[in-house]
């Protein structure tokens, strides 16, 4: 089996039970957007593995190792994308308190990323938009599903966005985020 085919079998594993909280969707399909974007913007291998196991770590029980043996590049692109002290299972005293801390730090973060970790996590918010973009299209009340109210999505989304221009405005996928949170956030 190739990486890839390795992560994507991961990813379905650690995902299988878990739904997306507005529409149900089946959680696998926000990975599989993630990497489909980095696919299309030319992403190397291990970022494309990376889009793959991004939200093993934040979002599942699945051991730690199992992210680890894509190596260490996949592991700190992984470990970049999940928010620090919001992986399942760890105690209280350990979480971060509040939504807009966690959501801060992922701003702060991508001030000082290196160019592969902004790429992913600039299609890991694109994806994340469309999705918002997609259940509004049906009709769906999203807003009430999430942690934090449009004002507060409003503004962190903004704020990613401010920090992805200077260094990927350029690309297709940031013009993509643009177009998606003109249409989430009119």
């Amino acid at each position: 089996m190739t990486p890839l085919q390795e992560a994507l079998a991961v990813a379905f594993e650690a995902h299988a039970d878990q739904r997306r909280k507005a529409s149900g969707v089946p959680f696998i399909v926000h990975p599989l957007r993630v990497a489909e974007y980095l696919i299309a913007e030319g992403a190397e291998e291990h970022v494309v593995v990376a889009a793959l196991l991004h939200d093993v770590l934040e979002d599942t029980l699945h051991p730690r190792e199992s992210v680890e043996r894509f190596g260490p590049g996949v592991l700190r692109l992984v470990d970049f994308c999940t928010e620090p002290g919001n992986e399942p299972g760890l105690p209280d005293e350990q979480m971060i308190a509040t939504w807009n801390e966690r959501k801060e730090h992922a701003i702060h973060a991508c001030e000082e990323a290196q160019e592969d970790e902004l790429l992913l996590k600039l299609a890991d918010a694109l994806a994340n938009l469309s999705s918002l973009r997609d259940d509004l299209a049906l009709g769906v009340d999203v807003w009430e599903h999430l942690n934090a109210p449009k004002e507060d999505q409003a503004w962190y989304y903004h704020s990613l966005g401010e920090a992805f221009r200077e260094r990927l405005g350029h690309r297709r996928l940031y013009r993509l985020y643009e177009r998606a949170f003109r249409d989430v956030f009119p």
